[in-house]
């Protein structure tokens, strides 16, 4: 019983970290294309 939740958490952990890495990747380059090319509002 206890194994099997201890394998959910690890699951989930794991998957928190895949996706928070792919956030931070996805906003890096956001981050650059604004830099880039920056929206003319952006300096309004």
């Amino acid at each position: 019983m206890l194994k099997n939740v201890y394998r959910k958490i690890m699951y989930f952990h794991f998957q928190t970290i895949i996706l928070s890495k792919y956030v931070i990747l996805f906003l890096k380059n956001l981050g650059v294309k604004i830099v880039a090319h920056p929206p003319k509002d952006y300096f309004k």
